[in-house]
């Protein structure tokens, strides 16, 4: 049913764009044309752009856990001694390592330290049904794992040493990356995007303007031949549809004319061309002669063995 609708719908909206003339329908829509390609464009652009931007940063979030985890079970005093040079306080990520009470233990931002990770998790706003127990329910001790949360991304690994046992946490904050983004778009990408758009618009536009006269062109000479200027022809050039439209006009007002000043049997001229060349000799002055010519029995030819025979 769908698509049936869609095609009568379709089939209606063409119909009723047939009640405008080409020199309004066809500037708006190179217009409408121009602004939904130019914005599907964009948004195409801008979508995969922040697609690599986050999977960029989670790559490198998830490198850092898995080395904090691993120093974390392998090697406490090494960790201790470059945490603070492994997570500098950053303005995309924060990074928080709980004990198994759910407390952080260690942040790059400090004043984080010793809070419950719950009590953080409202503090920094993030999505509602982010807390300790999702994270708990959902951790895969063998690997990172992550939850998606817009321009947030938390990630997060279980890790266990013979001292204790926690988790690791990294909160991955692009907001201000994405936004940044967006603003060099609409500063750089859009002005580029305009002279390249722009020069095509104004040609269309021209081509458009171009192809509506020699329309126009066609039909003034249709209506020369309807008020009897059986001489008129249409001025041809080119090889596409409007030529070979005026290529069968100029045939079609030759047939005409030739209809119209001879006998279609004969191919004499007949009394139009006869009254049409007195009256050039007469405005004229121009000498000439008349020969006047009756043949008689054609009456009974016709009426004996017929028109066609007396033709």
């Amino acid at each position: 049913v769908t698509p049936v609708f869609c095609a009568v719908f379709m089939h209606e909206l063409l119909r009723k764009l047939t009640l405008f003339p080409l020199r309004r329908l066809i500037p708006i829509l190179l217009l409408v044309g121009f602004s939904v390609s130019l914005i599907t464009l964009l948004t195409l652009y801008r979508s995969g752009y922040r697609k690599n931007a986050i999977d960029l940063h989670r790559t490198t979030a998830q490198h850092s856990v898995e080395v904090l985890v691993h120093l974390l079970e392998n090697d406490r005093q090494l960790f201790e001694r470059r945490f603070s040079l492994l997570v500098r306080p950053s303005d995309t990520g924060i990074v928080l390592i709980t004990d198994q009470n759910g407390i952080v233990k260690y942040s790059n931002q400090r004043l984080l330290t010793g809070q419950p990770v719950d009590e953080v998790f409202d503090l920094l706003r993030l999505a509602r049904g982010i807390n300790r127990q999702r994270i708990e329910q959902s951790i895969d001790p063998s690997e990172t794992s992550f939850i998606d949360s817009g321009s947030r991304q938390i990630l997060y690994r279980p890790f266990r040493s013979d001292m204790q046992h926690g988790h690791v946490i990294y909160v991955l904050d692009l907001s201000d990356i994405l936004y940044s983004f967006d603003r060099n778009l609409l500063s750089f990408v859009l002005p580029a995007l305009a002279v390249v758009g722009l020069p095509l618009l104004v040609f269309g536009f021209l081509y458009m303007r171009l192809y509506h006269n020699r329309l126009n062109s066609l039909m003034e000479t249709t209506e020369a031949l309807s008020r009897g200027e059986l001489d008129v022809r249409a001025e041809l050039f080119g090889r596409d549809e409007i030529a070979a439209l005026g290529e069968r006009f100029n045939r079609m007002a030759s047939k005409i004319g030739t209809l119209a000043y001879r006998d279609s049997l004969t191919g004499i001229r007949n009394r139009a061309a006869f009254e049409e060349a007195v009256q050039h000799q007469l405005q004229f002055s121009t000498p000439g002669a008349m020969i006047f010519m009756d043949l008689d029995g054609f009456k009974y030819v016709n009426e004996t063995f017929g028109h066609n025979v007396g033709d």
